[in-house]
């Protein structure tokens, strides 16, 4: 009779690794040797190696023997969407098409109207804001999407 860990470094390579890609939890693999222990103690021995072949070939036709099998890069389990993740997305429209917009037209218009020092500063500092927002923006946005 082969031991546990026999059974687990054959299943390793021959059922885990040839499954198309696909992988299986901790506890799924748990399960297709508790599966394969109760087949070798039916058996009484351990099986031949043709008999071994047969069992293999049996659990890729069978679907896994309706243990289930995630694919590779799948969420463990589906990720509920978060609402407040779109706000930032609203924030950052409404920010830089109304507000900062406003500013910009404001002091483009007395700039046009009036060249004054105060005019040209309050220009640069609301084009300046507008553009800094929005790559604050996507730095933040960019880093947030790489941590999922």
């Amino acid at each position: 009779m082969w031991t546990r860990a026999e059974l687990e470094a054959r299943a390793q390579s021959d059922l885990f690794c040839l499954t198309g890609g696909r992988h299986f939890s901790p506890e799924a693999q748990a399960q297709i040797l508790t599966l394969l222990e109760s087949r070798q103690r039916e058996l009484g021995s351990a099986p031949s190696e043709s008999e071994w072949r047969d069992w293999v070939i049996d659990f890729h036709r069978s679907g896994h023997w309706g243990v289930e099998s995630r694919a590779p890069g799948a969420p463990e389990a589906p990720q509920p969407a978060r609402p407040a993740s779109m706000f930032r997305f609203i924030w950052s429209a409404f920010q830089s098409l109304i507000i900062l917009k406003a500013f910009v037209l404001y002091f483009g218009l007395s700039y046009a109207i009036d060249s004054t020092r105060f005019n040209l500063i309050g220009l640069i500092v609301s084009i300046s804001v507008s553009f800094g927002s929005l790559l604050w923006f996507a730095i933040r946005q960019s880093r947030h999407d790489e941590e999922k």
